[in-house]
């Protein structure tokens, strides 16, 4: 009875093993079915009922010079080819030149990037969208035709093609458009790309841009000044990542947001002035700008990101106002110069580690007056080896007796018909008094300005 129990039990052994083997077949069978090469690329089906297929991918003896074709036939059925897919051609380097045909309407994230030899692109009316990526790194590119159809442009779709300098649009194309090269929306609210290796210096962006878009200017390392209208009200992730050749920029008091890495790797930047209408400096937005010497975080700002300020080793002096509520790792680490940091909580906020060994050996630490037993008992605060009070009451940079004090790389800059003023140290001793516009040559510290009948302390 048990030897019979035991070959049963065999027999459904055999029963479901022999089913998985058919349901692998079967499985194995229909993406075989659904993938499959014809000459050097693989097509992928993408629906049997209307006989639409998408490149995947190429084999070897892929040529020169490609042309897509735009209907195959394959199991004697005919299909059209409505799709360039993922990664399709990415690193292909022997590609010089490539023929999309106009049955395609998607070109998929990464398709052609680091297609080296590429040197020029013509994307046909059918095509609605261009993923992200898609033609990143094409060291070789010089122009690229986008057709009418075009609705979609994906971030980072001509990232890092240095050779850039011609980007044609459709006029019929109604969602972008071009001028002198430089793509923009339709109605020029906003300036979506710039192509890299276009030559001027200089550029002004029109005053109908309300956005500049994400990686707009990356790599624009001949750019070395830019003009952004009282119009533009955000800074995309990225906006002038890695332009070497931009010296300042003054960003106007339209703008409320500036996004993530805007402005990192810029490492000829000296200046930068930030308006009170933004609410966040975001991760890694100067991040490797070396050169940076000065700059005003205004007391509209309540978040600082994680890097923010790596690495600006130019960096010498910075305030943090009572505004920010948290700021990011790392936010003024790296190789910084950081000398003194200037502090107005009454009650300090605590945040993970975001100054190098350096700064806190080195740096002096100004908080205000009577609230050193506040910032010993808070990280990072009190890490710093040299913490010192002072009184805060009434420092600002503002308009005054008709005339405007601002101070920028420690030299008061009054503006304006002022007449006699007058400056102070924190102790009272008259250290200049005159008509001059600037006042140069003074040591870090607290000052007062008098102009008039009205006293303003900065600081240097």
């Amino acid at each position: 009875m048990k030897r019979e129990e035991n070959t049963g039990i065999g027999r459904n052994i055999l029963r479901t093993i022999a089913f998985a083997i058919a349901m692998l077949i079967t499985t194995f069978s229909a993406s075989a079915a659904s993938t499959f090469q014809i000459g050097p690329l693989l097509y992928k089906v993408l629906s049997e009922e209307d006989r639409t297929v998408e490149v995947t991918d190429r084999g070897y003896g892929v040529p020169k010079n490609l042309e897509i074709p735009k209907k195959i036939i394959y199991s004697s059925k005919t299909y059209t080819v409505t799709s360039i897919g993922e990664y399709a051609f990415s690193e292909c380097t022997v590609l010089t030149s490539v023929t999309i045909p106009n049955s395609v309407t998607s070109i998929g994230e990464y398709a052609f990037s680091e297609c080296t030899g590429l040197t020029s692109v013509t994307i046909p009316n059918s095509v609605t969208s261009i993923g992200n990526s898609a033609f990143k790194s094409c060291w070789r590119l010089t122009s690229v035709t986008i057709g009418n159809s075009v609705t979609s442009i994906g971030n980072s779709a001509f990232e890092s093609c240095p050779l850039l300098t011609e980007i044609n649009v459709s006029t019929e194309n109604n969602k972008y458009a071009s001028i002198d090269g430089v793509v923009y929306s339709k109605d020029l609210t906003s300036l979506f790309l710039y192509p890299r290796g276009k030559t001027e210096s200089q550029f002004t962006i029109p005053n109908s841009v309300t956005s500049i878009g994400e990686s707009a200017f990356e790599h624009c390392s001949k750019l070395t000044s830019i003009t952004i209208p009282n119009s533009v009200t955000s800074i995309g992730e990225y906006a002038f990542y890695w332009c070497s050749g931009l010296t300042s920029v003054t960003i106007p008091n339209s703008v409320t947001s500036i996004g993530e890495s805007a402005f990192e790797h810029c490492s000829k930047l000296t200046s930068i002035t930030i308006p009170n209408s933004v609410t966040s400096i975001g991760n890694s937005t100067f991040c490797g700008c070396s050169k940076l010497t000065n700059v005003t975080i205004p007391n509209s700002v309540t978040s600082i990101g994680k890097l923010a300020f790596y690495d600006c080793s130019g960096l010498t002096s910075v305030t943090i106002p009572n505004s920010v509520t948290s700021i990011g790792s790392s936010a003024f680490s790296g190789r910084s110069g950081l000398e003194t940091i200037y502090c107005y909580w009454d009650d300090p906020i605590s945040c993970a580690p975001i100054f190098s060994y350096n700064v806190l050996e080195n740096a002096v630490l100004y908080i205000p007056f009577g609230r050193i037993n506040t910032y010993e008992k808070v990280d990072p605060w009190r890490n710093f080896w040299e913490i010192k009070e002072m009184d805060y009451s009434g420092i600002e940079s503002i308009n005054g007796e008709g005339a405007k004090v601002a101070v920028n790389e420690g030299v008061i800059t009054i503006d304006g018909n002022a007449g006699t003023v007058r400056v102070y140290s924190a102790s009272g001793q008259l250290v200049y008094s005159g008509t001059d516009g600037r006042v140069e040559g003074l040591t870090k510290g607290i000052y007062i300005v008098t102009i008039g009948h009205k006293s303003i302390k900065v600081i240097i």
